[in-house]
């Protein structure tokens, strides 16, 4: 669009029905290839050929209160790996791919107060660059953490997250 149109007014919406009409889906699908070759431990090299799905529905904000739902499956098409919970064969090396099938994401956002957003259930925390701590985004299942995150960004420049959590969903859950 040109520089100097008028911007689209956004409908926002007025009722529960269209909270949820106005909301919108998303899909994120990943196939993996992973190999692992430990020397002189003697196992096989493992390896495994993976689809990773999440599927999710993200509804409009009504009144500073929103919401989101994700499924998620990990399905190994190759398993010629042990994968370090008891599945797979272990004459393999390991790779941490379980099959699996969850609600991977399940929260209730709360816009309520400006600059700030409250987050309760169950979602992923990304911090800063996620070395410490966030989803293990690199995997074919990632992170989440059950409980409460409050996000505020009302200093310039500064983004102030407090949590606290009662369960860490791993890689292997």
């Amino acid at each position: 669009p040109k520089a100097d149109a008028p911007a689209k007014e956004e409908v926002q919406p007025s009722n529960i029905g269209e909270m949820l009409t106005m909301g919108s889906f998303d899909a994120n699908l990943r196939l993996a290839h992973e190999s692992s070759d430990v020397e002189n431990n003697g196992t096989d090299t493992g390896e495994g050929l993976s689809l990773s799905s999440y599927l999710g529905y993200r509804s409009a904000e009504l009144g500073g209160v929103s919401f989101y739902v994700q499924a998620h499956n990990n399905t190994n098409f190759i398993e010629d790996f042990n994968d370090g919970i008891g599945g797979g064969d272990a004459s393999y090396d390991g790779i941490a791919n379980t099959e699996v099938t969850s609600i991977h994401q399940a929260y209730l956002d709360l816009s309520l107060i400006p600059d700030t957003k409250i987050r309760l259930g169950r979602h992923e925390v990304l911090l800063d660059d996620v070395r410490f701590f966030g989803n293990v985004g690199w995997r074919t299942t990632t992170q989440t953490f059950d409980g409460v995150t409050l996000t505020n960004k009302s200093l310039s420049d500064t983004t102030i997250t407090l949590g606290l959590y009662n369960k860490v969903n791993t890689i292997f859950d």
